[in-house]
């Protein structure tokens, strides 16, 4: 049994508000939104803290379940955050993550995924091509621009 998570994170480079967000996909069909917007972000900070909610949405609900557990699936449109998962934080650790831009956020991620594989909870990375038809990323899409639509309209509302 596989839950497939659908991140996505999305800024607006002039107002600097922005929003991450992400769909837990469960085996039969049924979803669950979580999404949260904020001020002064990029969109790499929203997509790394997609991916970041996601993980900590898997240590939360396997503390909270009984075995057989399930494997997870994480799915981002970012090559940049599932390269940098996939590929680039060994290296990044190996070098003392020197240089390493958004550091917090990365640092974050690793100790969050070295937590999941201590439990013995399968997770993998994969990238899908964004705005590409695909119906969970365009639906995350749509939940992250709505969350820092609503923020960018509160303020100007006022």
């Amino acid at each position: 049994m596989t839950i497939s998570i659908y991140t996505d994170g999305s800024a607006h480079c002039k107002t600097q508000y922005g929003a991450w967000a992400f769909i837990v996909v469960h085996p039969d069909g049924r979803t669950e939104p979580h999404s949260h917007s904020y001020e002064g972000v990029t969109n790499n900070k929203m997509e790394l803290m997609a991916v970041l909610e996601g993980l900590n949405y898997i240590l939360e609900t396997r503390m909270q379940s009984q075995p057989p557990f399930p494997q997870y699936r994480i799915i981002s449109d970012s090559e940049y955050v599932v390269q940098g998962i996939n590929d680039w934080r060994h290296g990044w650790k190996l070098k003392q993550w020197k240089n390493v831009k958004n550091l917090p956020l990365w640092l974050a991620i690793d100790s969050t995924i070295a937590t999941i594989n201590t439990l013995g909870i399968g997770i993998t990375v994969s990238w899908v091509k964004g705005h590409n038809g695909d119906k969970y990323n365009e639906l995350c899409d749509k939940l992250a621009h709505g969350e820092y639509q609503k923020l960018s309209d509160s303020k100007t509302a006022v």
